[in-house]
């Protein structure tokens, strides 16, 4: 038995409404399979519109204290600019030390203000640079801990870079440091 064009349109003429739910199946079966990555570009889509909803929302969010941020900003760059040293004004900076020598109770035996490396070719110019400093201290144990101590809370940035301990007798011991104190590029 063969199937010729004239016998499908006889079917066709006979059940009309099944060869039309046929061609209907068939029609969105064709679409689905040509539409079937639809569904994932529209996800990207929303999935990045997300992101920017949350990110939208946030800058609305944190924009109510942007003028608390730049206040607190401003006040902590002028407490930096206060305590930051400059290059060319050696005896203000090594009062630092003096100051620090005083309160700890230790005797600073030597102090010397190293030269600054210039910076490295290509990098970014910085307001503030280094100001390396070669020291050492006497003094005993507790007096050369408050001495760091105090260092470290100096009204300027500071990094000790090397630390050497000595013992030149029985009561006290001796530090030499190399420190970097933050201060103005000049």
């Amino acid at each position: 038995m063969s199937l010729e064009t004239k016998d499908i349109v006889a079917a066709a003429k006979r059940r009309p409404l099944l060869f039309a739910c046929g061609g209907l199946v068939l029609a969105l079966g064709l679409a689905t399979y040509f539409r079937m990555d639809v569904p994932g570009e529209l996800e990207e889509k929303l999935a990045e519109r997300e992101k920017e909803l949350t990110r939208l929302s946030n800058n609305v969010r944190f924009s109510a204290q942007l003028d608390t941020h730049l206040q607190s900003l401003q006040s902590a760059n002028e407490t930096i600019a206060a305590g930051a040293l400059r290059v060319s004004e050696l005896a203000r900076n090594q009062q630092v030390f003096y100051r620090i020598e005083a309160d700890s109770g230790v005797k600073l035996l030597d102090l010397r203000q190293l030269s600054s490396p210039p910076p490295a070719r290509g990098a970014p110019v910085t307001t503030y640079a280094p100001i390396p400093f070669s020291l050492t201290v006497r003094g005993e144990y507790p007096q050369l801990i408050d001495f760091l101590a105090r260092l470290d809370r100096v009204a300027t940035l500071s990094r000790v870079t090397s630390a050497t301990t000595a013992k030149p007798t029985e009561d006290t011991q001796m530090i030499s440091l190399t420190v970097q104190l933050l201060g103005y590029r000049p």
